[in-house]
């Protein structure tokens, strides 16, 4: 509501600017996209609106609605090739996923999280072997990467390895349990 309704330009950009990370980590993803949206129809030329961070948090939470046509235009139009290969690999367009998870490393980039990316790609593709040395590669550096850990179990299960896979879905619960305790 207080975006709807503050007076002042500056007063808006504000309260947008702080409700949309505040409505993502409460998993609020609809509200966060419906603020921006509003926001947008009323100033549809303002930089601080257009700004790859506020954008980059709108793409996720397009993402996360499972609105991957809007969220691939705002990730092409800020050139943020991680969230492209999230959204290929999300739509199954394998290819294009490739491509961009090449292009991210093209950038020399020192960041693991790429792997997450090859590994999902090549489950979907059937080497869950060779996604499982992938994904290691990320979870040796970030060990409580929720998605990386996610997709581990995934890879485990491919593999027929029960109780390891039942181990790593015991380890996520967990892990959101006590990230949802923190946010509180």
């Amino acid at each position: 509501k207080a975006v709807k309704y503050s007076i002042f330009k500056p007063q808006k950009l504000y309260t947008l600017e702080t409700i949309i990370p505040t409505l993502l980590v409460l998993d609020k993803n609809k509200e966060a996209i419906s603020y921006y949206e509003i926001y947008e129809k009323q100033h549809p030329d303002n930089d601080n609106l257009n700004t790859k961070a506020t954008k980059t948090l709108v793409t996720y939470a397009y993402i996360k609605t499972n609105n991957y046509d809007k969220a691939l235009t705002i990730a092409k139009d800020t050139n943020n090739l991680y969230q492209q290969a999230k959204i290929y690999i999300a739509t199954n367009d394998l290819d294009m996923a490739k491509k961009t998870v090449e292009e991210i490393f093209s950038t020399k980039t020192k960041s693991k999280l790429p792997y997450l990316y090859v590994a999902q790609i090549q489950l979907k593709e059937g080497y869950p072997k060779s996604a499982n040395t992938s994904i290691d590669k990320l979870l040796l550096v970030n060990p409580q990467h929720t998605e990386a850990l996610e997709t581990k179990a995934e890879i485990l299960k491919a593999l027929g390895l029960t109780d390891e896979y039942n181990k790593y879905v015991r380890k996520i619960e967990k892990l959101k349990k006590e990230r949802k305790i923190k946010r509180k």
